[in-house]
């Protein structure tokens, strides 16, 4: 029976008000649930002595590569346990050299890098590569390796025509519903097993397998239907057919030998030299009944994995693995085996000959070991119960944490299993390292859990007479103890995206387990535990404030649907740990019509409550004619990027009737195209042109983003448009004309969305200047190819952005991003300027820390001499992180950055300003929410990644 959802959603503050889960509670959870596991990791991981790495590179259906880097050790009680560490997204290059750098960075952030010796890997070429003196040994994946053996024997058997035919005999039926019918009915008559034909790249080789044996199987049915159909490109003939089960024959030995290796989890590379010797053995056996392939790839078996025995690393580790040990021990000489085994006890890898006594005791240990035989534990589990070979054991432990794969064997070895793989592609990239670090991670809960599940089932059976019974509600509000919600953990062990909980097939299995289990939470329970949670989380923002000396404040005004103002006040800084965070603080309603200083104002008592007055100096917000009242105050005024790209936008359209005209016109064209008999006439038209069937997008025309999606919509529906508008005689044709004056404006829009990124919740104001001096480049392109558009744009983006270079906050916080110093400190002027400025600011923090134990006022000119000579970083790295571990001589200069780089170049987060959808989404839930409740509710989903 499916567990009831009142049973698995204990406190239910995650339901939306419709009764649905909240995909955004989901990944709150999932994040708290990160961090709890990183902790539980760390210590795991500094407990152990000896561990090995694995590295697996991997990459999504869009071609974006990922390094998962795990480590592997043996518990106190004789376990192996591997836990992911991170995942890194590799952003420029997927070369070995990238791989093998933040392969060091990640075992350095944990601290694993002296303790490792080993890493296994999928990278080809890694051991080529010099980890900045590290001397680790590479050992490469054995489930790779079996797949590089594989298709190089496809390559040199020139059979790689036959396998694309298989492979086209499966795309046939998976494209046709009538055939892939057909061939079931044909199946039943002719009494074959019915499965469903799998299709394979041809790149590994059990994917390969499967669809090989699938179409052997039922090949005569396969025959009946292109019989039927007159397919004749596609026929295998009786020699093709013998090939085909001669790869079966083959490959039936690979899996048969994988299988032995385990079936849950990682195996120690103790298990390689036994199923290598196996493999040969049997491929030998194929190869005497003339098995051409089954002898090919015996070949180049041999040359990838066959001199596995003469490496000492192997040797050793399978003659620690007392079930093992005979394909080691049957060779005429062990004496490099011993040897290297005394050193490992002294535990001096250079150590000389130790003394007769200690020699001769250890020989007598060897010997003993050697003839133990009739072994039916597993490795780890004898080395913990035997206490005589405990000085074998210390080494035994080394030596069994290595890993054979780089990934763990069910997804090597099982085709359901591997499937599992390409989920990850479903998951964002910002979330990729969070999720995967549970697929290992969460086995030893999943298994805990699931036991006790099974104690509380039976425990419900014995006190419920009512087999299907509905769970009454707790007292607490469904609070069932502390155990975690089960959606958890069915999206990390099966990696879904978080935001399943909102997709429709969810939602009615939801809607359907609701109704026979009757039992929604109180409201006023909710509302009290959402009340609870506004007080602890205000308490840790107040902490956070108190422990940091410069705040930036930035205010959204924006309105309802209602047509009622609001203010969201947020406060950015950057924390001990050089993190930016940012705090939504207040969101408080504004009158209809209100003056500068009541806006003011407004935010002057935000600032005492919040007891940062004194702290800010400046402030971002997206609201006109402020710039006065704010001088007033003490602070400096920042317009939000954002804000002022679509009033550049405006602005031009405002200058140029032309252009306005345009504009609106379309805006006309996608309001006709929005009613639903008219989107009917334009679906009917797209099927006849063959184009994509879309929806033409919608815009007021007073938002370059807006505007630019609406037009790109235009033209690409141009044909379909015309003729539903030529068909209903609608008076909104464009000329020829007027659709080449929309490719301008849109290539001229293009432009900005070109350069404005919007990976990010903030932007650091060190973005704007070479942003804007990016979208002047683009825009002088497009000018000098003939776009009066991008002419009139680029008049506006200088008219606003003229003095940019002049403006203090502007140009220091990009000086002090290593990524763009150099666009504002390659001009002298300007360079003087900020230099003097900068030690200004130096000297000023001197005075204000004469206690405490820095450099001297007279050597701030040198620290800023050392950081203009710094190497430029690259774009897409963090400029935080450079600061992140100051000397003592660079404290101030730091400092200074630390107060500059705070500050946001927007008042809405970016990728709110930057995403039309996302921002439509925004608009229309704080629209929705209670007005009683609005500033809670917007606290609350501004500072959710608060710890508790």
């Amino acid at each position: 029976m499916p567990i009831p959802f009142k049973r698995m959603y204990g406190r239910q503050s995650h339901l939306e008000s419709d009764g649905h889960l909240s995909a955004s509670w989901i990944r709150n959870e999932l994040q708290n649930l990160y961090r709890q596991k990183r902790v539980e990791v760390q210590n795991a991981v500094n407990n152990a002595s000896n561990l090995a790495l694995s590295a697996e590179l991997w990459s999504s259906n869009e071609k974006v590569f990922y390094l998962t880097v795990s480590c592997h050790l043996i518990s106190e009680n004789w376990k192996l346990k591997s836990y992911v560490l991170d995942t890194a997204h590799l952003l420029i290059k997927h070369t070995a050299e990238n791989a093998a750098e933040h392969l060091l960075r990640i075992s350095n952030e944990w601290n694993v890098t002296e303790k490792t010796q080993i890493v296994v890997t999928n990278v080809d070429s890694m051991k080529k590569v010099q980890n900045n003196g590290c001397r680790w040994t590479y050992i490469p994946c054995f489930a790779h390796t079996l797949d590089k053996v594989f298709r190089q024997t496809i390559q040199e058997t020139d059979y790689e025509s036959l396998l694309r035919k298989c492979q086209q005999i499966v795309a046939f039926f998976h494209q046709s519903d009538g055939a892939s019918q057909n061939l079931q009915g044909y199946c039943a008559s002719l009494k074959l097993r019915q499965s469903e034909l799998t299709q394979s790249c041809g790149l590994k080789w059990l994917a390969t397998l499967h669809m090989l044996k699938n179409i052997l199987q039922q090949w005569e049915a396969i025959f009946q239907v292109f019989v039927d159909r007159r397919v004749d490109n596609l026929f295998l003939n009786e020699n093709e057919r013998k090939i085909i089960e001669n790869f079966v024959a083959v490959l039936d030995i690979l899996k048969d030998i994988t299988e032995e290796v385990g079936s849950q989890g990682f195996s120690p590379i103790s298990n390689i030299i036994p199923l290598v010797q196996k493999l040969q053995e049997r491929l030998r056996n194929q190869w005497m009944v003339e098995n051409r392939i089954a002898k090919k790839l015996s070949e180049i078996c041999d040359f990838h994995i066959g001199n596995i025995k003469k490496i000492l690393w192997f040797r050793v580790s399978t003659a620690l693995d007392p079930q093992c040990k005979t394909s080691v021990l049957q060779d005429s000489g062990i004496e490099d085996i011993t040897a290297e085994i005394r050193k490992q006890i002294k535990g001096d890898t250079h150590s000389p000959v130790h003394c007769s006594q200690e020699t001769e005791s250890e020989e007598s240990l060897f010997q003993k070991y050697w003839k133990t035989t009739n072994i039916s534990a597993n490795a780890l589990e004898f080395w913990k119960t035997n206490e005589e070979f405990k000085k074998l054991a210390t080494v035994a432990r080394k030596y069994l944490t290595v890993v054979s794969t780089a990934i763990p064997v069910e997804r090597v070895h099982h085709l359901q299993e591997s499937r599992l793989v390409d989920k990850r592609s479903c998951l964002e990239p910002e979330n990729v390292n969070m999720i995967l670090s549970f697929t290992n991670n969460i086995v030893d809960y999943l298994t805990k859990h699931s036991e006790q599940a099974h104690t509380e089932s039976m425990a419900r059976k014995t006190r419920r007479a009512q087999r299907y019974r509905p769970y009454k509600q707790d007292r607490n509000g469904g609070k069932r103890g502390n155990q975690r919600n089960p959606s958890l953990d069915m999206i990390i062990s099966d990696l879904h995206p978080h935001t399943i909980v909102e997709e429709p097939g969810f939602l009615h299995f939801y809607t359907a387990m609701s109704k026979r289990f009757p039992y929604p939470p109180k409201p006023a329970v909710i509302l009290l535990k959402l009340q609870q949670l506004f007080i602890k989380t205000t308490q840790n923002v107040q902490k956070c404030l108190e422990r940091v000396d410069n705040v930036a404040l930035s205010s959204e005004v924006w309105s309802t649907t209602a047509n009622k103002t609001y203010m969201t006040t947020t406060c950015h800084l950057i924390d001990n740990t050089w993190t930016r965070r940012s705090y939504v603080l207040e969101t408080t309603p504004l009158p209809e019509e209100y003056k500068p200083s009541y806006f003011v104002g407004q935010l002057l008592k935000i600032a005492d409550k919040w007891g940062i007055g004194s702290k800010i100096k400046v402030l971002v917000t997206n609201e006109d004619g402020m710039k006065r009242d704010i001088k007033k105050a003490g602070w400096d005024l920042i317009p939000c990027f954002a804000n002022t790209l679509d009033l550049v936008f405006k602005e031009m359209l405002e200058a140029s009737s032309d252009w306005k005209e345009l504009v609106q016109r379309c805006c006309k064209i996608a309001e006709y195209f929005s009613n639903v008999e008219a989107q009917g006439h334009l679906k009917r038209a797209q099927k006849t042109l063959r184009l994509p069937e879309h929806n033409l997008t919608e815009s007021k025309g007073d938002k370059w983003l807006s505007t630019l999606n609406m037009l790109e919509r235009i033209l690409e529906q141009q044909e379909a448009i015309r003729h539903v508008l030529l068909e209903f005689n609608v008076d909104l044709l464009l000329s020829e004309h007027e659709n080449k004056n929309i490719r301008k404006t849109a290539s001229s829009l293009q432009a900005f969305k070109d350069v404005i990124s919007t990976a990010k919740r903030f932007h650091s104001l060190s973005n704007i200047i070479p942003q804007v001096e990016a979208l002047r480049k683009k825009l002088k392109e497009l000018q000098h190819s003939g776009n009066e558009f991008a002419n009139e744009l680029a008049k506006h983006l200088n008219h606003h952005f003229s003095k940019a270079k002049e403006n203090d906050w502007l140009t220091l916080s990009t000086a002090l991003d290593l990524r763009y110093r150099d666009v504002v400190l390659s001009e002298k002027g300007t360079s003087t300027r900020i230099k003097k400025t900068i030690i200004a600011e130096m000297k000023h923090l001197d005075e204000d820390n004469k206690g405490r134990n820095f450099r001297q006022p007279d050597n701030l000119d040198k620290a800023l001499s050392r950081y203009v000579d710094k190497n430029m970083l690259q774009s897409n790295w963090d400029p935080l992180a450079f600061w992140k571990f100051p000397k003592d001589e660079d404290w101030h200069l730091s400092e200074v950055a630390r107060k500059y780089l705070a500050v946001v170049s927007t008042a809405v987060p970016a990728d709110i300003a930057f995403d039309t959808e996302k921002a439509r989404l925004v608009a229309s839930r704080r629209s929705s929410l209670d007005p009683e409740h609005l500033n809670m509710m917007l606290f609350l989903n501004g500072n959710c990644f608060l710890d508790s």
